[in-house]
């Protein structure tokens, strides 16, 4: 019933108003009364909210807004009722608050909730003791989220996370004991998660965490590098400190110099290597340059003078024109004031004729009549009449004829008004054009280049070394790579030549050779040659990733879930992975553990 009262109430608004106004705010208000008549409350409420975020002071928006809001509140009851009665709470708590966010006095809503909720609240009392509690939390939140203080699903709530928290840690522990750091890891993030700062999960986090760091480092034994004769100096270079200040400091991943006394760890690898043929060469060569100075100057003709001078010339060309057309629009003016003025005094000459007629007409008519009745004689005056008249009809002739001229003579002035301000215009260029050639020099200084050629001495150094570098696994003994040999270089180039004071402004304080000693040169080799070793490191640690990534894919892919997620936590410890592919192992490792992306990412 309050549906169909709505849908009348808004057949009633007028449609034509919102049609009539026009724009984005009218077009909104017209969609929404078109959807609101087919009962589609949803749309039909989209549309006036977005009236009113283009008119916030419209009320007519606002009141169709809240009919439609009511509307959709109504609509939610009859479902959400209807769930009820067929046994789904859930889906009627859902429905129930959306409608009392919808309309916050509907009565009938907030009834439904409260009962809707309570059964729910049922449900999850029977999920927790059947040790459900994950699936009891879910329907806490549900409640939760309608009812934020109710106090018996706060109960429940912290009843289901307390139980899930504890569930967790007892799963770390067990896994800790068996060595699966990664998936305790996870565990204790899982309840940290539910429950915030549960027993001791944060101290006992960053303990796990650093055990699984410390069984996770991969470490390169770098046994002392040689040098022939030419590199020996380089080869001391090698070390496992200048090595370990190349990699990144938050991996997993040491560089040593000899194996711990408790043996050989059993992840990493055993690097030896060599430098040699170290060569230092120092060329020296010719080139030929060249270079345009400024050797003297010439005196010649000024372009810009004789451009002045055309300019003058047309300038002056355009007077006489100008002053032709004044002196016509002058004729004209002289002749139409005559015109008018013959005109004028035929009108006056017309009107004095009037005058006369009219007082000999007076005469007449003054004068007595004869005979025995006065005004007897109607024709008595009629020559001085018609003569009247024909004279005031001689006199409006003349007067018509006076337009003719007087509109002759208005265009006249103005032809010579405009006339004279394209004369004065064209004088003022004259002068105009006159200073400019005044100012302009007849010949201008222009500037003679010359050429300049010179010498310029070319040098450059170069250092190269051969570095070669092994690698065996220190687990099995297995050749990562064996005698690995790469050809490091370094070369600086620069020219050089004296000064040459009063030629080119480039070569006039000369170029002053500038060049690294072989020292510097040897420097930045040994610079690149610990890099290239580096290099090779990472290569021999991003293999192991790559293997420990292969064999958690194939523990997933055959159902053994808890070590593939072990080995998944432990390739993200190692670090060097794209963002790309980090988000996506998050994301199952999320889903296996049941906590958020990002709480894995934290715990990690």
């Amino acid at each position: 019933m309050l549906i169909m009262r709505a849908r009348q109430a808004l057949l009633i608004l007028p449609l034509i108003f919102a049609l009539g106004c026009g724009g984005a705010f009218a077009d909104a208000m017209a969609r929404g009364d078109l959807l609101a008549q087919h009962g589609r409350w949803d749309e039909a409420a989209a549309e006036y909210e977005r009236a009113v975020q283009l008119d916030p002071e419209d009320k007519e928006a606002r009141e169709r807004l809240g009919i439609a809001r009511r509307s959709q509140a109504a609509a939610r009851v009859v479902r959400a009722d209807a769930l009820l009665k067929k046994g789904d709470a859930r889906g009627a708590l859902k429905l129930a608050y959306e409608a009392a966010w919808l309309d916050a006095h509907n009565t009938e809503a907030r009834r439904i909730v409260a009962e809707a909720a309570a059964r729910v609240l049922d449900q999850a009392e029977h999920l927790l003791a059947a040790d459900q509690a994950r699936e009891a939390l879910v329907l806490t939140g549900e409640v939760l989220r309608a009812l934020p203080a109710d106090a018996r699903a706060r109960t429940l709530d912290t009843q289901a996370r307390e139980h899930i928290a504890a569930a967790a840690y007892a799963r770390a522990e067990t896994f800790a004991r068996e060595g699966q750091l990664g998936n305790a890891l996870l565990d204790l993030a899982v309840a940290a998660m539910v429950v915030p700062g549960y027993r001791d999960v944060p101290a006992r986090m960053g303990e796990v965490k650093r055990k699984l760091r410390e069984q996770m480092i991969f470490t390169a034994i770098v046994q002392p590098f040689t040098g022939d004769q030419s590199a020996s100096d380089l080869a001391t270079g090698v070390d496992a400190v200048r090595l370990r200040q190349a990699l990144d400091p938050s991996l997993p991943l040491e560089v040593v110099e000899r194996e711990p006394e408790g043996g050989a760890p059993a992840l990493g690898v055993r690097v030896s290597g060599g430098l040699g043929q170290y060569a230092y060469r120092h060329d020296q060569s010719t080139a030929p340059r060249s270079c345009l100075y400024v050797c003297g100057y010439s005196t010649v003709a000024n372009p810009e003078y004789g451009a002045a001078e055309s300019d003058l010339e047309g300038a002056r060309s355009r007077v006489s024109p100008a002053e032709s057309e004044v002196d016509h629009a002058r004729s004209d003016v002289s002749r139409y004031e005559r015109e008018v003025d013959d005109a004028r005094r035929a009108a006056d000459r017309a009107r004095s004729e009037v005058d006369r007629a009219r007082a000999e007409l007076d005469r007449c008519r003054a004068k007595p009549e004869p005979g025995p009745t006065p005004g007897s004689d109607p024709s008595r005056c009629r020559p001085e009449d018609e003569r009247l008249q024909r004279a005031e009809e001689r006199l409006r002739s003349e007067q018509d004829r006076i337009g003719a001229p007087e509109g002759r003579l208005t265009d006249a002035r103005g032809r010579l008004t405009q006339a004279d301000g394209r004369l004065s215009t064209a004088r003022e260029a004259v002068e105009a054009a006159a200073r400019r050639l005044d100012r302009t020099p007849r010949t201008v200084q222009v500037a003679r280049n010359c050429s300049h050629s010179y010498v310029v001495n070319q040098h450059a150094v170069r250092a190269v070394v051969t570095v070669t570098v092994s690698a065996e696994s220190l687990h099995d003994g297995a050749v990562v790579f064996d005698r690995d040999a790469r050809l490091y270089e370094q070369r600086e180039e620069d020219e050089t030549f004296p000064s040459q004071p009063g030629r080119c402004d480039e070569v006039a304080e000369g170029d002053p050779l500038v060049l690294p000693a072989e020292l510097e040169l040897k420097h930045a080799l040994l610079t690149k040659a610990i890099g290239g070793v580096r290099d090779r490191i990472l290569f021999a640690y991003d293999r192991y990733r790559q293997q420990l990534k292969t064999s958690a894919d194939r523990e997933y892919a055959s159902g053994a879930k808890e070590e593939a997620v072990e080995r998944y936590a432990r390739y993200l410890v190692l670090g060097r992975v794209n963002q790309e592919e980090r988000a996506q192992l998050l994301q199952l490792l999320a889903t296996e553990k049941g906590l958020t992306p990002g709480a894995a990412s934290d715990a990690l």
